[in-house]
């Protein structure tokens, strides 16, 4: 008796004819951050046999602490002898960045999973949005005091996906407004923004004003202008002054004798930047998010404060004040004159609002909260401060071009008037529950700005704290009449993934916390490639090939 065994596998592929391969590239291109879109992938079966097939991730080296942003819903298959079966993908991205994703998705046979098998290769991206500006400079010139001069902007979504974004300064409590100070610009849409400039002192303004972009870097805009009076006139920064950028022991040079020392070499003016001639590293790092975070800083700035965020708590509107010291420290070379904005419509304060301080020299200011209506609400505030050199406020006696603008430095504040056996307003804040952060490398940081969003006509007061994780601002209030506030986070790349937990309180009520679990990725490359290769037999003197992934993923 002759028995004749014919042993068969099922044999995958896509493509077919000259175009047959182990390997599938499917690439989404650029999608929105929080839109969802699927690919189809057709899987060809050219054996005799039945396949029965399932879908793996092939590329699930951070276990579960990062999940992948793509998905197949269909985890298994069969397909016929000589059919194909069509496998959807879907990509949904998980943060927005300059970086590919690129996941392996390995399609493989039940029975035979080392002989039977093939690669679907996805990439895609989410690039973050950006805002162009009609004028990323703007300034007001020499203004009355009383007087509120205002410019139009105008801005551009010049990016491929939506831009959702807010100016980050209080405009009752500044001398800077912008209207509107929030907004949705789709791709390729244009908004007009309105910023006037209101000063209730003699001084000489200047601010970089944050624009807090959802899921991308945040941009700037510097505003500028000299606010005098018939008594007061202090000197103007004009635009090409504004442009100079001081290395940080430049601009602590004091302003009378700059000019003796640019003359004499102890000062250089490099192109646009002014330096002293022994400085190593003459100018920061353009890492635009270090502003916010005080790990971040490179350099002793001219001005610091000992704190930037203040929550009273819950005080009585019985018209008592509630006070917090602030200090604020003189780090330049010159004598300085340190001013905060003190609005007449909110019922927070810092006293004095104005100091002489001399070099070196620190100053305890006192922010104060006083609520004398009677009624329960909840409160919130951002304090600007100004601070510049004391030669300015006369401009017949400024002797030199090199002009350092003032600086500016903001506190934020949050009270509320809810007696103890009241209840606070309820809260409709949604607030992101898991956040992936940017990819960075080792030891970096990385930084990611979300939406929380108020879907009720109430305002709501947020404050937040976890570890190994930096939100800015701690704390603030969304107002009523904003649907959204945008907040940045910062952890630090570790070299495996890791995961950081942060709580948000919301109007002081424990009801309404939410936690925040934050995934930040691994920072070490990781060569990715097919550990285990199977090569078909073949007859003596006969070529087999196959090929294998072997890269960067």
């Amino acid at each position: 008796m002759n028995i004749l065994a014919n042993s068969m596998w099922p044999k995958l592929h896509v493509g077919t004819g000259e175009n047959k391969s182990k390997i599938a590239k499917v690439d989404f291109g650029n999608i929105n951050f929080g839109d969802e879109v699927e690919r189809k992938v057709k899987i060809y079966n050219s054996s005799d046999v039945v396949a029965r097939v399932s879908v793996l991730d092939a590329d699930k080296r951070d276990g579960d602490v990062i999940p992948s942003p793509f998905k197949c819903p269909a985890k298994s298959l069969v397909i016929a002898p000589h059919k194909h079966a069509v496998l959807p993908i879907k990509f949904k991205p998980h943060c927005s960045s300059d970086v590919n994703f690129r996941r392996a998705l390995q399609v493989a046979c039940a029975e035979f999973p080392e002989m039977c098998s093939l690669t679907i290769e996805c990439t895609g991206c989410s690039l973050p949005a950006k805002l162009e500006f009609s004028e990323n400079i703007v300034d007001f010139g020499r203004v009355r005091v009383g007087t509120k001069p205002n410019v139009s902007i105008r801005i551009d979504n010049t990016s491929g996906n939506v831009a959702k974004f807010q100016f980050m300064c209080d405009s009752t409590n500044s001398v800077w407004s912008f209207e509107p100070c929030y907004g949705i610009l789709a791709k390729g849409e244009h908004k007009y923004i309105n910023v006037t400039f209101e000063p209730l002192e003699p001084a000489p303004y200047n601010r970089k004003v944050p624009i807090f972009i959802e899921g991308a870097p945040p941009q700037f805009i510097q505003l500028s202008g000299s606010a005098y009076t018939d008594l007061i006139k202090p000197a103007h920064v004009s635009v090409d002054q504004l442009k100079l950028r001081f290395s940080a022991d430049a601009e602590k040079t004091p302003l009378a004798r700059r000019q003796a020392m640019l003359e004499s070499g102890e000062l250089i003016h490099d192109r646009d930047v002014i330096r002293l001639k022994d400085e190593l590293y003459p100018v920061a790092s353009e890492n635009v998010c270090a502003t916010f975070f005080e790990d971040d800083t490179e350099s002793v700035p001219a001005i610091s404060l000992s704190t930037y965020a203040i929550d009273f708590g819950t005080c009585l509107a019985d018209g008592s004040i509630n006070s917090h010291p602030i200090q604020v420290t003189n780090h330049t070379k010159d004598d300085i004159i340190a001013q905060w904005y003190n609005s007449e419509t909110t019922s927070f304060s810092v006293y004095p609002n104005k100091i002489n301080l001399r070099p070196g020299k620190s100053a305890i200011f006192t922010a104060r909260f006083v609520q004398s209506k009677g009624k329960e609400s909840l409160y919130g505030a951002e304090m600007e401060l100004s601070a510049f050199f004391k030669d300015v406020m006369d401009y017949t006696e400024v002797k030199t071009n090199l002009v350092t603008p003032s600086w500016c430095a903001t506190v934020n504040l949050t009270a509320n008037t809810f007696a103890p056996q009241s209840e606070a307003f309820p809260s409709s804040v949604e607030i992101p529950e898991d956040i992936i952060m940017n990819p960075s490398f080792t030891s970096y940081p990385t930084y990611r700005t979300i939406c929380m969003n108020n879907s009720s006509t109430l305002p709501a007061l947020y404050s937040f704290s976890g570890d190994n994780c930096q939100i800015y601002p701690k704390v603030g209030k969304m107002r009523s009449e904003i649907e959204f506030e945008l907040v940045m986070i910062r952890t630090v790349t570790q070299a495996p993934a890791s995961v950081a937990k942060a709580t948000a309180k919301v109007n002081g009520d424990a009801r309404y916390d939410q936690s925040l679990m934050i995934r930040t990725p691994g920072g070490a490359p990781v060569l990715d490639y097919d550990k285990d290769i199977y090569i078909q037999p073949t007859m003596l003197s006969g070529t087999s090939r196959t090929m294998f992934r072997n890269g960067f993923f």
